[in-house]
């Protein structure tokens, strides 16, 4: 009678671990699902409405957010990089060409690379925004980012700009006006 009485009660001892486990593997499921949800609220910004039209070949830099393919003139979606005459301060407080500096690094991430663009938007001066790849980079856009070369606009690259600022790259060495507010307080660059 023992055995039956011991044998009985670790029977109920391992269902009830086995919903244990149960509600945990399924807490655990909800909760990934649910960060995975808000990091996409937060990290993902949706591209323009519409079909993207894609665009493909030899790139060449115009600023540190901008580059012809072919004829097309392509704006990079969801970043904004310092004007090319923009000057910032750097962590001594001494200028630096901050532009140049942008336009620079957008070459080096190019290079020889054979670049590739989808967006279907526009802007006002008849640019392609788009998102672009060039050789192994995945997202131009989010490597002049991360190299603190550009600030993001909206959630898209909050990540890549966040640890852009905590490492103190680029921009983030010192201070800076973002480009709008530089674009703001030299008419010649209204055109944005």
């Amino acid at each position: 009678m023992m055995n039956t009485f011991v044998s009985s009660r670790r029977g109920a001892g391992q269902g009830r671990l086995l919903r244990d486990r149960a509600a945990l593997f399924s807490h655990v499921a909800i909760f990934l699902l649910l960060a995975g949800g808000v990091a996409l609220l937060f990290l993902q910004e949706e591209m323009p409405d519409g079909a993207p039209a894609t665009e493909a070949g030899r790139a060449v830099v115009i600023d540190g957010d901008s580059l012809r393919v072919g004829e097309r003139e392509i704006r990079l979606y969801g970043v904004d990089a310092p004007e090319y005459d923009q000057v910032c301060r750097d962590e001594r407080d001494e200028s630096w060409p901050c532009g140049r500096a942008a336009r620079d690094r957008m070459k080096a991430i190019v290079g020889a690379a054979l670049v590739s663009c989808a967006g279907s938007a526009h802007d006002k001066y008849g640019r392609t925004l788009a998102v672009c790849s060039a050789g192994a980079i995945e997202d131009i856009g989010e490597e002049m980012v991360r190299d603190g070369y550009a600030i993001g606009s909206g959630g898209r690259y909050a990540l890549a700009e966040a640890e852009a600022r905590a490492a103190g790259l680029g921009l983030w060495r010192g201070t800076f006006d973002t480009p709008r507010e530089w674009r703001d307080s030299h008419p010649r660059y209204q055109f944005f």
